[in-house]
């Protein structure tokens, strides 16, 4: 039997779930027995399995069959052997537990699988590592479902400040803040993972990654490219994307962090794509705006950045630098507090 099972998103057609699985598993492995429990959730099931059918997603199936292809190989990889579904869960060997990280509490994410709560599951300690709400307060009617729940964990980590708040001011809990799990493996570690990628750089480029493919981020994007002499990567999931000099669809998680890592400016809209950006370095802008709005504006402000978020359009025309010196610092310091974390449940585990 393992030791500690990791519930969290695996079989996500999704750059961010599956990299921060990867990266929860990578620390957790470091100082316990610890593996990603492959479970088909079946809300996740139908979101992401299913392939599409308009003409746009026809025109390009070839290409995202490719996708898919890489993105299963690479669940099978980082995940237990065996493949548990909402019957089977329950009886998963594992001694303890780990939820998280990524929007696990997001019922409207997960379809209220109570599995990720979790309920009805046998491990008598359960912790949670970065695990997200999803939103900045719960609905009144979620309020009881989440008292029972997390009540009975033995440690609460939270990915945002807003997530704390819910479970100091909604359920009258303790919780910390942890950092995402992408954010725990340094860039080194990620250029190391991403070296079996198949997405090799040839030019510099500027890459854009939206997750809504706003028009705004776009202008925004051919903007800092212009100023900058670069052309335009896309990094999308979209169909009927057809703006930027390349558009790149068929990424598995290795080329989305090789496109990253060897990117020579960033815009982007989304929460991993600022993360990786900080990571590694590189000059970036970001928008936070909807749901993505806090976790963006959390991570900059804690490393001090709160400039490169939603820049002017005089900014765009003139792209600074940032100066990352102080804000690596910072990544480092939190870094340091995360990895306490993940050592006090592996401890946790030893001391029983």
């Amino acid at each position: 039997m393992k030791d500690i099972g990791i519930l969290t998103f695996t079989r996500a057609i999704n750059y961010g779930a599956v990299l921060q699985a990867y990266a929860l598993k990578t620390v957790l492995s470091a100082v316990s027995d610890a593996e990603l429990i492959h479970y088909k959730s079946p809300h996740l099931e139908r979101l992401y399995h299913a392939f599409p059918r308009t003409p746009a997603a026809l025109l390009h199936a070839a290409v995202f069959a490719k996708r898919n292809r890489r993105f299963r190989a690479f669940s099978a990889e980082i995940s237990s052997p065996e493949i548990y579904d909402e019957k089977s869960i329950t009886r998963a060997p594992y001694a303890r537990l780990v939820v998280g990280s990524d929007q696990v509490w997001n019922l409207a994410c997960t379809g209220a699988d109570l599995a990720y709560l979790p309920l009805g599951m046998p491990q008598k300690r359960t912790y949670a590592y970065a695990a997200s709400f999803g939103l900045s307060r719960l609905p009144n009617e979620q309020i009881p479902l989440f008292c029972r729940a997390l009540s009975a964990l033995s440690l609460i980590s939270v990915r945002e400040k807003t997530g704390v708040d819910i479970c100091r001011e909604q359920l009258g809990l303790d919780a910390t803040v942890a950092l995402d799990p992408t954010l725990l493996l340094t860039a080194d570690e990620w250029r190391t993972f991403a070296a079996a990628s198949e997405e090799k750089k040839t030019e510099k480029y500027l890459l854009l990654y939206t997750l809504g493919g706003d028009g705004r981020i776009k202008r925004a994007a051919a903007t800092v490219a212009h100023a900058l002499g670069l052309p335009v990567y896309n990094l999308t999931v979209s169909a009927r994307e057809r703006f930027g000099d390349r558009i790149i669809r068929d990424a598995g998680p290795r080329e989305f962090v090789s496109l990253f890592a060897s990117a020579d400016f960033v815009v982007t809209d989304s929460f991993h794509g600022t993360a990786f950006s900080l990571n590694f370095g590189l000059p970036f802008y970001s928008f936070a705006q909807n749901d993505r709005a806090s976790r963006i504006l959390d991570l900059l402000d804690t490393v001090g950045l709160p400039e490169r978020v939603n820049p002017s359009k005089a900014v765009l025309a003139s792209p600074t630098l940032p100066d990352l010196a102080e804000a690596h610092a910072r990544l480092v310091e939190e870094r340091e507090k995360s990895q306490k974390i993940i050592e006090k449940i592996a401890k946790d585990g030893k001391q029983k």
